[in-house]
């Protein structure tokens, strides 16, 4: 049988609000009755409701990243460092892929009532009007690829090209080699 929080409060000796207070905001608690509540949570296997939860805190702890396509390495090294920041602050991330789906997926962030979402697909592939509504949700948004985006409604990672390409540059220029070539790939809207 599932345990509860009347379980844990039983077991440690204290008030359910106790227990609430140890695991939202153990600075009202004193060592000692943390030290008892964690025993118990421990013991009896307790796993906090996070549906619940989110009803009284109105946060999800749920955060989304969109991505175009995650067969691409470049995202896979993003949705690692990505989700091991997220897991320090308690967040569950969830992770969607394909062009396809985009839109449908800014719908879903809203009936989830995800705490905040993170872009890095291109504008043209979904509704920007979908994604300033996440924001109209209270939704937080940060995008990445999109220099397009109104920067007083959605925040903004770029990557610094100019130092990159430099700093390639004075790497090869170190090796000895001195006639080097720089290619731009323009991709077109499909």
């Amino acid at each position: 049988m599932k345990a509860t929080r009347t379980d844990v409060a039983k077991l440690a000796g204290v008030s359910t609000a106790t227990v609430s207070n140890v695991l939202n905001d153990p600075d009202k608690v004193k060592d000692e009755t943390i030290e008892r509540v964690t025993a118990a949570i421990r013991q009896l296997n307790y796993r906090p409701n996070m549906i619940a939860r989110s009803l009284s805190t109105r946060r999800t702890m749920q955060i989304g990243i969109v991505l175009e396509d995650i067969r691409n390495p470049y995202y896979g090294e993003i949705v690692e460092h990505f989700e091991d920041a997220a897991r320090e602050k308690g967040y569950f991330v969830n992770i969607c892929t394909g062009i396809k789906n985009l839109d449908h997926y800014f719908d879903n962030f809203i009936t989830r009532g995800l705490d905040g979402a993170f872009v890095a697909a291109l504008p043209y592939k979904f509704d920007m009007d979908r994604l300033y509504n996440l924001v109209e949700h209270d939704i937080r948004v940060t995008i990445s690829g999109n220099t397009n985006a109104e920067l007083r409604r959605v925040s903004m990672i770029e990557n610094d090209y100019i130092t990159a390409m430099r700093e390639a540059m004075r790497y090869l220029a170190d090796l000895g080699h001195k006639n080097i070539a720089y290619f731009i790939v323009l991709m077109q809207e499909s």
